[in-house]
């Protein structure tokens, strides 16, 4: 029977609460090592905007959530705020004394992006991973790996939306039947949901990657579960449980 990993997306919202993101460090840290198996995977989050604001810059982001940089100095900006978030995170786990690693997914092959603008400045190209068996590995040794949604680009690292990082390390990981989960505001929901029919905001922080993904998913033949879950559910004591989505 393969076994499960736990896709966990850490979205803006949660990403953006210190208080949150402490508190699934402890929850790591009371149970087993390496229980759940997961894998966190994360944007610059709040981290980009302040750091582009602070020096006068206001980009928007595109379809798919991502701040497009629209000289090469926002793009270093852009570049810095997700590996500093990847540190950050990496350093309130290991405070805890949870075995994690952080990644850049733009570094050691483990994301690429043949993304290519479009005239709207949106990004409209694909992203694959390179060959992750020293992932699973990091995994099947019960560290959880913090990747960061950033991929190499044809010139630079670079931003990527997190449903198509998500997606490409889910494909890539092929010793795991990898389930995404994502975080939502408060009681979990009821089981199950539609793509089509997802809680708004107040509830689900960015439904649109969660559709996205759910969508993407299911034309996949080996494509596993995707399901909104809170901290009581994702470390249950029989396992990660919450509201599975299901695409139309």
């Amino acid at each position: 029977m393969t076994p499960p990993l736990y896709l966990l997306y850490l979205d803006r919202y949660h990403q953006g609460d210190p208080l949150f993101q402490k508190e699934l460090a402890q929850r790591f840290a009371r149970t087993r090592p390496g229980e759940p198996p997961a894998l966190i995977l994360h944007t610059a989050g709040e981290k980009l905007e302040r750091t582009l604001e602070a020096e006068g810059l206001f980009p928007e982001r595109d379809a798919g959530g991502v701040v497009q940089p629209e000289t090469p100095r926002q793009a270093a900006l852009a570049e810095r705020a997700a590996r500093e978030a990847n540190q950050e995170i990496v350093a309130l786990f290991t405070e805890e004394e949870v075995s994690v690693v952080g990644l850049q997914g733009a570094d050691r092959g483990l994301l690429h992006s043949g993304a290519a603008s479009s005239e709207d400045g949106s990004q409209d190209g694909s992203v694959t991973a390179g060959a992750l068996g020293w992932v699973e590995d990091l995994v099947k040794m019960r560290v959880v790996p913090v990747v960061s949604a950033l991929a190499e680009g044809p010139e630079r690292a670079e931003a990527v939306a997190p449903d198509r990082a998500a997606l490409a390390l889910a494909e890539a990981l092929e010793s795991f039947a990898v389930t995404f989960c994502f975080l939502v505001k408060g009681d979990r929901l009821r089981d199950p949901l539609s793509a089509d029919a997802l809680p708004g905001g107040d509830v689900l922080p960015e439904p649109a990657v969660v559709r996205r993904v759910a969508d993407a998913n299911a034309r996949r033949d080996d494509g596993g579960r995707v399901v909104l879950t809170d901290l009581d559910g994702f470390f249950a004591d029989d396992g990660p449980r919450g509201a599975q989505v299901r695409a139309e």
